[in-house]
This record gives structure tokens, C-alpha cells and sequence, in this order.
């Protein structure tokens, strides 16, 4: 499979443990491949738990970080955008 997506979602916010857990599922879904998570930069991200995690798997994980503000990149920004215009 090249180019899956895998999505997980809660009813809570999300903290570093639970994105230590979703990157365990991807590792355990996709165990003969190395995989590659493009994300931003939000500090769940770059918690202990996530580190850790990754310190335990070093080359098995590869992380591309979006810009800070890429709305080209990251869809999502558009809509923020749009939601603090309107505010």
C-alpha cells in the first residue's frame, strides 16, 4: 500500500500519550514498512510521551513538520483564517 492514510479520532483533546498510541498503531498496521508522518507543529507533537516513542524507534518513523502558516499546505489554515475574519 504506498500513500495510505490513517486517521484516529476521540471526544477529548488529544495529549502526548494519545499520539504516542496512534503512532504505536501505525507502527503495529504497518509493520515491514518504514512510515512517513507529515504533521504541524503542535506541541503534542513534540511532547516527552511522542519523543520517547520516537527514541525507541529511530529510523522506523520519519516526521516532516508543515511551515507554521502554509494554508497551500495545510488546508485547515484557510479555514482559521476564515473563522477569525468573521470574528
Amino acid at each position: 500500500m504506498d500513500g495510505s492514510i490513517y486517521v484516529a479520532g476521540q471526544d477529548r483533546a488529544f495529549t502526548g500519550e494519545d499520539i504516542a498510541w496512534f503512532l504505536a498503531n501505525l507502527c503495529s498496521r504497518y509493520r515491514k514498512r518504514d512510515i512517513l508522518v507529515i504533521w504541524d507543529g503542535a506541541a503534542i507533537h513534540r511532547s516527552q510521551a511522542v519523543k520517547a516513542f520516537l527514541s525507541e524507534r529511530p529510523s522506523r518513523i520519519h516526521l516532516e513538520r508543515l511551515l507554521a502558516y502554509s494554508p497551500q499546505l495545510n488546508l485547515v489554515e484557510l479555514v482559521w483564517s476564515y473563522l477569525k475574519g468573521r470574528c
